[in-house]
Formats: C-alpha cells, structure tokens, sequence
C-alpha cells in the first residue's frame, strides 16, 4: 500500500491538476474503462494505476 501511496503522491506532484481533481478524472476514467472488454480482466490496482496513468497523461 506504501508504494501506491508514494506513486500517488509522485503523479499528484508532477501535475498541474489539484489532487481532488486527479481523483475525480480518475474515477470517470475508471467508469469508462469498466465497460472496454481489456479492461475487465485488470485487477483494482491496475485499473486504478492506468487511470491515473490516462489523467495525467490527458488520453
């Protein structure tokens, strides 16, 4: 959980968005992403870091 947390807060720093702005692109993203068949079989923790992935990256 510690490296999650540290990979957040690397994301978070590198960024112009706020952090409750990442976290709110990050859910619609999570919710778009739910639907694509290849994105069915990632676990939680995938999901989430590619989310956050797509947000700070803007795809």
């Amino acid at each position: 959980m510690k490296s999650a947390e540290t990979q957040l807060e690397a994301i978070i720093s590198m960024s112009n968005l706020g952090r409750y702005e990442i976290v709110r692109l990050a859910l619609k993203q999570i919710e778009i992403m739910m639907k694509k068949e290849e994105c069915k079989k990632l676990t939680q923790t995938e999901l989430i870091n590619k989310a956050l992935s797509n947000v700070i990256t803007k795809q």
